[in-house]
């Protein structure tokens, strides 16, 4: 596997020393990593497949591979909450795990999704997700900031739902990081509703571990993955909250706040020492 590092948000320090779920046998988690590497290169094959489709049967193949990367680490996904929009909606996410997007992709093929540029040069994914529509931006470059959000609203307007993760990085635990404003624009620019939704990683008695996520201090990916190989009972349930009218908000800060407040109404603030201040977030 291509080695990638991660610097964000998500810090050891904030994830609690009891924090230490149950693992599985040895032989469990060599099972798990063969299986991920088959997946992976399932996701080539599915990308050089994809090439002959159209963006909508791409986004189809994104979720055959989410399903199968998500059982091949041993993740279940639960969903809940008040269902998906009928029509295009802006769907906004915390983010606490790699595996979040591919859960909500597994489960909704039809979205599409909002990317780092680095993983469209991704040689196990990029053509996949390049085929499939996903939106592609650079988010360390604040200049790269307003054409993802034109392409985005272009993509509502067309009536298309889009998937974005406007805290910018993964957080230990949710609901992490103030939501960043300047995608909610989109929705705005295109009349569409906002749908908040809340992810967690828990166990399967529902206590929440923050061990699934992707550390900060330029953590490789196979660190990550394997830490997520051991664990036993590993949940991502995944709430849509009731959805947010862009209509009667007066700018993109009010309806990102009022979106971000869904989440903190059902999980109460972050201490604020495990949220990383960041000057994009006034963008």
């Amino acid at each position: 596997m291509t080695a990638v590092t991660v610097d964000h948000a998500c810090r050891l320090d904030c994830v609690p020393d009891h924090d230490r779920p149950p693992e599985v046998g040895p032989l469990r988690r060599a099972a798990r990593r063969l299986a991920f590497a088959a997946s992976c290169a399932l996701a080539y094959v599915l990308g050089l497949v994809a090439a002959a489709l159209r963006p909508a049967a791409a986004r189809r193949l994104m979720g055959l591979w989410s399903r199968s990367a998500l059982r091949a680490a041993g993740i279940r996904v639960r969903f809940d909450g008040v269902g998906e929009q009928p029509g295009p909606t802006l769907v906004v996410a915390n983010h606490v795990s790699f595996f979040d997007g591919l859960a909500m992709l597994a489960a909704h093929p039809h979205l599409i999704g909002v990317g780092t540029h680095q993983s469209r040069s991704n040689p196990v994914l990029g053509r996949l997700f390049t085929r499939g529509g996903v939106v592609f931006v650079d988010g360390t470059d604040r200049a790269a900031i307003p054409g993802m959000v034109r392409d985005v609203a272009a993509e509502l307007a067309a009536g298309e739902s889009v998937l974005v993760y406007p805290e910018g990085a993964p957080r230990c635990r949710e609901p992490g990081g103030p939501f960043r404003p300047a995608v909610f624009q989109a929705a705005l620019d295109a009349g569409v509703p906002v749908q908040p939704v809340l992810t967690r990683c828990v166990l399967r008695d529902g206590t929440p571990t923050a061990r699934a996520s992707w550390y900060t201090g330029a953590e490789e990916v196979g660190s990550m993955l394997d830490r997520v190989f051991r664990m036993r009972g590993l949940e991502l349930r995944i709430t849509l909250l009731p959805p947010v009218e862009s209509a009667n908000a007066r700018d993109r800060r009010e309806l990102a706040r009022t979106a971000w407040h869904r989440l903190v109404d059902r999980t109460g603030p972050l201490p604020s020492d495990c949220v990383t201040a960041d000057e994009r977030a006034r963008c």
